[in-house]
């Protein structure tokens, strides 16, 4: 079944062992009892559909997802189990995240259904109600939609606790398209998927309005710049600079802007169905306007990341002297001279790093060693993959110091806990878990930090709830 699984009612029971089944869409179905399982059922289970899973009257995996599949066909995308909600990814915009929206959970929380807006008005009250930080964990499948569950909920505090006196709040909100341009990409199951992970911390004052915020990130996939997997894209930045205005392409060596001229492009896939890479250049370019960057800051910027763009145009030839060692050259010294430019390098300290080896030793000169073509391939490429990172490094560090106002505003201006913490409320966005054909260290350490994450789940789910079955006095079963 598409479904995984569907309800079926018992017509006959064949001598064979077998069952007659009837779904309730009328199709006829003759299964094996021994090799399918089967949970019994009333159809009165299925009648009733409820918005927390803890009220159906039995818990088994079939009526769960049953009752999952009901509600997301009436685009009913959210669903409560206890404190935790459940978020299915509809792949289409839905009115669930209106103004009017945020003002009902702001207002009347408790008589309104299941919602991210939800989690997050628990967060805030709770935050003032027991004088603690808290934490919201997003966690769930690659494609899952974590990344828009992280934004609509900066964007509810952002409304519900907005400050008159500053902008704080729109300023966190611009730190996204910066932060998904240079560390989101295109992967098979999600067009916009967070290649970082991210801890997105937001403080508060004594008024109860946001006065600063810090992001903490994890994990970018650097590899990414150097090679992408069949119908995947690099780095949604790249794209977002071969669509830019013909001047400022001639300013950044991007020739006429084709994606299919540059190596760490053509691998991948080009162009994605519902990204307008035009448009998100642009809104890019306002984000850094609203965090106050500065016009040589910007520049710098998107020089450095074209420069590593026509790192990947680097090619090598390969010596044809056999005798005595000699370096392989460069295939176009266009590029060289392109990346030297854009990243401030000397030409010639550039060409030496990438076609030797400098050999140290101590109490002797230096001993340059020439590299062959796949050893330059790979100095080129772990070059690319460093200075990506170190970029994306300063434009997290220099997004915190626009939102982090500790220093500005001074420590009284901060509401504290007993133990004299800032108040804040943290959000986590990272890498669901991913199962690839080959999969890499990255893969290893992605998956390690969902793991811990489900052992946090199973903490918060069943170990409490056994301490406090325990603490009543009410005999349960040990999972």
């Amino acid at each position: 079944s598409k479904e995984g699984y569907t309800p079926a009612k018992l017509v006959k029971k064949q001598k064979s062992g077998n069952w007659e089944l009837e779904t309730e869409n009328g199709q006829s179905l003759t299964v094996s009892k021994k090799k399918l399982p089967l949970e019994r059922l009333y159809w009165s289970h299925l009648k009733r559909v409820v918005q927390d899973l803890v009220m159906l009257d039995v818990l088994n995996r079939p009526l769960i997802c049953y009752n999952l599949m009901e509600r997301y066909k009436s685009n009913q995308i959210y669903t409560s189990i206890g404190s935790i909600l459940i978020s299915l990814n509809p792949y289409k915009w839905l009115p669930l995240y209106t103004p009017e929206v945020i003002s009902r959970y702001q207002k009347k929380r408790d008589s309104q259904p299941p919602h991210v807006f939800g989690i997050a008005s628990d967060a805030f009250l709770n935050l003032w109600e027991n004088v603690e930080g808290q934490s919201i964990v997003i966690s769930g499948e690659s494609g899952a939609g974590k990344t828009e569950c992280t934004k609509q909920c900066l964007a509810y505090l952002a409304e519900v606790a907005c400050s008159a006196e500053s902008n704080i709040e729109q300023k966190i909100l611009s730190a996204n398209p910066i932060l998904e341009a240079f560390g989101n990409a295109k992967t098979v199951r999600n067009n916009n998927s967070s290649r970082f992970g991210k801890y997105v911390e937001v403080f508060f004052d004594r008024r109860r309005t946001i006065c600063g915020a810090r992001t903490t990130n994890y994990l970018l996939e650097r590899s990414r710049v150097c090679f992408q997997a069949p119908e995947e894209r690099n780095f949604h930045v790249f794209f977002q600079l071969c669509s830019s205005s013909p001047e400022e392409r001639k300013k950044l060596f991007l020739g006429n802007g084709n994606t299919a001229d540059f190596g760490y492009l053509r691998e991948g896939a080009q162009k994605v169905d519902g990204i307008d890479d035009t448009r998100e250049y642009k809104d890019m370019l306002q984000a850094f306007k609203k965090l106050s960057f500065t016009t040589e800051e910007v520049d710098d910027v998107l020089k450095t990341a074209a420069g590593v763009l026509n790192l990947g145009n680097c090619e090598f030839v390969a010596s044809k002297q056999t005798t005595h060692p000699e370096p392989c050259s460069f295939q176009d010294e266009g590029s060289v001279a392109a990346v030297s430019s854009l990243l401030s390098l000397p030409e010639k300290a550039l060409r030496k790093g990438l076609l030797f080896r400098t050999f140290k030793s101590r109490g002797a000169e230096d001993v340059d060693i020439p590299l062959k073509a796949n050893e330059a391939r790979a100095t080129r490429d772990a070059m690319a993959k460093f200075v990506y990172g170190k970029l994306f490094d300063w434009l997290v560090l220099k997004i915190n110091l626009q939102l982090d106002t500790e220093e500005k505003k001074g420590n009284e201006a901060f509401a504290k806990t007993s133990n004299g913490r800032r108040l804040s409320i943290g959000i986590l966005d990272i890498f669901g878990f991913e199962i690839f054909q080959e999969n890499s260290f990255e893969q290893l350490c992605i998956n390690y930090a969902n793991e811990k994450l489900q052992q946090l789940f199973n903490s918060w789910t069943f170990k409490k709830e056994q301490a406090l079955y325990k603490e009543e006095g009410i005999s349960y079963e040990e999972i």
